[in-house]
């Protein structure tokens, strides 16, 4: 039966089709509209549906939207995670004395197995392919790439979605071996690595030895130390078995500030920049931003990924144990590079003469007006937090295994 046409040949939907189709568009509108998208269309349901309508009829489709409302809210809620509310009454001091700690796991470790799962992430690890000069490609573009960017894209945490499972397949880390002094360096980026390879001395990339190979080892002239990339699976399983194998990790929420600043000055373009408080809610958004949105980045979506994701991919084995022999920490460089001296000249193999490392380094790539303000880039780091309700919530619960694993602290005192 044809359904009655509205003046001006418009269709009038009856009370119950109203409400049904508004129900649907509204369960659509929840997987891919804002709050307030579907705030507008309820109120514009319960007026539809109420229109010549009897009283009753106009609650009852009030009272569905109400119950949509209470639905949404409740999965908002649910997205903020077991850390809603814990850091809403953080003062300034007590944030900056958060994002100072560094970790609790540091120094010598008893090692563990491989990293977990490493077949999947050495399948994923960027840079692999000494014949394409490009940096950020992975070595694998499957279906785990496919999955994470279709939920990383659509991502919208005013609907529920929550953050603590969409990180990227792409891992933070390549690995470099030494083969005089037996060591394999897990190093994760944006954790002191320019300043510790400039000191020990480091190949280029695969990339760029095989198009100048004559200039390959440059940065490796008077240094003890001459780290190259690792990228063969066999091999690297057995340089994990028999080498000293390290890395130095970083409070993972000045980590992720520092991320974010380096990301937009070498990797992005400014109009699909975000706030610190909107990359927080999703971190690995901005990987498939550039996936996306053509024009968006300077780099390849592998790099800015790679810059971003937890430090604990390679670090950790299946079972939760160190996958290394040495964690340094970034906020103690120097002492603790000592102690990784120290560790390595404990094992020399025969003939080889002590390692010595001097005075590391500092590096201030992100803030570069900071540099050397150490004092005042806390105050610049805490206030970020501080202008964000949820950000501090939203970063420990994206990088719970770098909290979890590296014994974070992660209460205000």
């Amino acid at each position: 039966m044809r359904v009655p046409l509205r003046k001006g040949g418009v269709q009038r939907p009856r009370l119950v089709a109203s409400l049904l189709a508004w129900a649907v568009v509204a369960t659509l509108l929840l997987l891919h509209r804002s709050y307030a998208d579907v705030q507008t269309c309820l109120t514009a349901a319960a007026r539809e549906a109420g229109e010549g309508a009897a009283p009753s009829a106009e609650v009852a489709a009030r009272e569905a939207a109400a119950a949509l409302q209470a639905a949404l809210a409740g999965a908002q809620a649910q997205a903020a995670g077991p850390y809603a509310g814990r850091y809403s009454d953080a003062t300034r001091e007590q944030i900056e004395a958060l994002i100072r700690a560094p970790v609790g796991l540091y120094g010598r470790v008893q090692k563990g197995g491989p990293p977990a799962n490493f077949a999947f992430v050495r399948a994923h690890l960027t840079d692999t392919d000494p014949h394409i000069r490009e940096e950020g490609i992975p070595a694998t573009m499957g279906p785990p790439v496919f999955r994470w960017f279709a939920h990383a894209y659509t991502f919208n945490k005013s609907l529920g979605h929550s953050n603590r499972a969409l990180q990227s397949p792409i891992p933070a880390c390549h690995f470099w071996a030494d083969h005089k002094y037996r060591l394999l360096y897990v190093r994760n980026f944006k954790t002191a690595g320019t300043s510790i390879t400039i000191s020990l001395g480091q190949k280029e990339l695969p990339m760029y030895c095989t198009v100048s190979p004559d200039t390959c080892a440059n940065k490796c002239k008077g240094k003890q130390v001459c780290f190259e990339n690792i990228v063969n699976f066999e091999e690297l399983k057995r340089l994990f078995k028999e080498y000293t194998v390290f890395s130095f990790v970083r409070n993972p929420w000045a980590r992720a500030l520092s991320s974010w600043h380096h990301v937009h000055k070498h990797g992005m373009n400014p109009p699909c920049f975000d706030s610190f408080g909107k990359f927080a809610e999703l971190p690995s958004r901005y990987g498939a931003k550039c996936l996306a949105e053509q024009g968006c980045c300077k780099q390849r979506f592998g790099w800015l990924l790679e810059h971003i994701e937890a430090q604990t991919t390679c670090l950790f084995d299946d079972q939760g144990r160190p996958a290394v022999d040495f964690l340094g920490r970034v906020e103690s460089l120097d002492e603790d590079m000592q102690d990784l001296v120290a560790l390595v000249n404990s094992r020399l193999p025969p003939g080889v003469a002590p390692l010595r490392v001097g005075p590391m380094p500092r590096w201030q790539l992100g803030v570069e007006k900071l540099a050397g303000k150490q004092e005042e880039l806390w105050r610049y780091y805490s206030e970020l937090y501080l202008n964000s309700t949820t950000a501090l919530a939203d970063v420990r619960s994206y990088f719970h295994a770098d909290f979890d694993l590296m014994k974070v602290a992660d209460m205000p005192s």
